[in-house]
């Protein structure tokens, strides 16, 4: 038997300035968190360790409106973050027709705490609508999850490479980046659109790259839209990650485009259709690549080819 309790307390408060053209929002939150497995064993036979933490986190806001379509923002805030049971104490593997992996638990997984400083603005201008921010954050005892052991076994399906991999803490962590989106109204029907987001993060006792950072990636596409029905058209994209520790995989950049229709046939029935891969790309995505060797084979990696699903909806 396995108990979780978890208690969060918080108070908000939202200042008006400036007859309303500065917003300033004060916060506070105390976390109280206990974990206890109940006595429940690893595979060596020892018990896994319990968890308990309380902790207070701040945070800041303000808001200052330039034009009425124009908004600038800034932001301070302390996160807390305790390694939930399925970090702490998972024990699973799962093998199928060319995967095999294995989560161990880890030991004594620590909170993770961080400071967050962010800055922005986003609005409209004419038939443009847009938002952009910046980021720099630092964390204590951040949680990662990382490849601990790759092997190459026999399956029940012949060959395979079985990859082990944990939950674990990094001392000090340095993450910052940029998101960046627009939004361009055509028509009442047409809308083009395209959002960027780039990030680097560092281990800031080794300077290492901390591995489960994504590279430059974004989409873009285009939307119509009826009374009754709408379309898009989206590509997803990535730029080539090269920004990895010594020794470890990098991957190419790609492009996917998917194709979306979404029908409502009436008040009760409503219709999806969705094209993933349209143009039967294959790739690899970093994040599920992250940490392995460059050695190591992706075979098992890549994305699905070319493949359409559909589902009716029908609400009574």
């Amino acid at each position: 038997m396995n108990d979780v309790e978890r208690m969060g307390l918080f108070i908000n408060d939202e200042i008006s300035l400036l007859d309303g053209q500065l917003l300033v929002t004060p916060g506070a939150r105390f976390d109280k968190y206990k974990m206890d497995p109940g006595g429940a064993l690893k595979l060596d036979g020892t018990e896994f360790a319990s968890i308990e933490k309380n902790n207070v986190s701040f945070n800041l806001g303000a808001l200052y409106k330039i034009e009425p379509d124009l908004i600038a923002f800034a932001q301070f805030g302390q996160g807390f973050k305790v390694p939930a049971y399925d970090l702490a104490y998972i024990q699973h593997s799962q093998i199928g027709f060319g995967y095999y992996y294995e989560i161990i638990p880890s030991e004594d997984l620590a909170p993770e705490k961080s400071d967050t400083f962010e800055v922005g603005v986003r609005g409209h201008l004419g038939d443009f609508a847009f938002s952009a921010a910046a980021y720099y954050n630092e964390f204590d005892d951040f949680i990662s999850i990382d490849v601990v052991k790759v092997e190459d076994v026999v399956g029940p399906y012949g060959p395979v490479q079985k990859l082990t991999w944990q939950y674990q803490n990094i001392e000090a962590v340095t993450i910052k980046g940029i998101e960046l989106g627009v939004n361009y109204f055509v028509s009442e029907n047409l809308t083009l659109f395209a959002n960027a987001a780039i990030q680097e993060g560092e281990d800031d006792t080794t300077g290492e790259y901390i591995e489960s950072i994504n590279p430059m990636m974004g989409s873009t596409g285009i939307t119509y839209e009826q009374d009754t029905w709408s379309t898009e058209v989206i590509v997803n994209w990535a730029s080539r990650m090269s920004k990895v520790n010594d020794g470890k995989m990098k991957t190419s950049g790609y492009g996917s485009v998917d194709w979306l229709v979404n029908w409502q046939i009436n008040d009760e029935i409503n219709f999806n259709l969705v094209a993933n891969n349209i143009f039967d790309k294959e790739y690899v995505m970093y994040s599920n690549v992250a940490g392995l060797s460059d050695t190591d084979s992706v075979n098992q990696f890549t994305q699905a080819g070319r493949n359409l699903s559909a589902n009716v909806k029908y609400s009574f």
